[in-house]
């Protein structure tokens, strides 16, 4: 990805895209002053390195980090949204089987895992704090399946928050 392309892909207002514009004259300028320099016959190479390290240091560069934690959200969300429909899918083929021992066992253990799940995702959303509060919000009343489906239900509103945030470039 080009420079170009990072900052026009970061989600900025309109000072913020000027002064980008600023800082990427003064970095050619500087460049433009370092060529001059090194051209020059009375002058050492030497002398253009300063020139250089200016300009790399002001040269604008994409916020990798915000884009990064975006990314970790968006994968964590993902992860936790398979997890979830896998179990449910468990959790409705044991419901289908026939009543027998092995049904009642399959039951107790799915529900087990689904509860473990529950507490593994919010544990997960402690490092994103700006999700955690739309993740707990999730039902604790009903069966074991109800709160895996107010689960998912919270996973889809934070799935399509991320969306929305990446469509408008604006910061969750």
């Amino acid at each position: 990805m080009s420079s170009r392309a990072a900052v026009a892909a970061l989600p900025l207002n309109r000072p913020a895209r000027i002064l980008i514009q600023v800082r990427r004259v003064e970095a050619i300028a500087l460049l433009i002053a370092a060529a001059y320099v090194v051209a020059a016959p009375h002058m050492h190479a030497v002398f253009a390195l300063p020139f250089l390290a200016i300009a790399v240091l002001l040269h604008p560069r994409p916020r990798t980090l915000a884009n990064a934690r975006a990314a970790q959200r968006a994968r964590l969300i993902d992860f936790l949204d398979a997890e979830a429909r896998h179990l449910r899918q468990r959790y409705m083929e044991i419901r289908a089987l026939p009543l027998s021992l092995s049904r009642t066992q399959a039951q107790w253990q799915i529900r087990r895992e689904i509860a473990a799940w529950i507490v593994r995702a919010e544990t997960r959303f402690r490092v994103f704090p700006e999700f955690q509060p739309i993740f707990a919000e999730h039902r604790r009343q009903g069966g074991i399946i109800d709160e895996l489906d107010s689960c998912l239900q919270r996973l889809r509103e934070l799935k399509r928050l991320v969306e929305l945030s990446r469509e408008l470039r604006l910061p969750i």
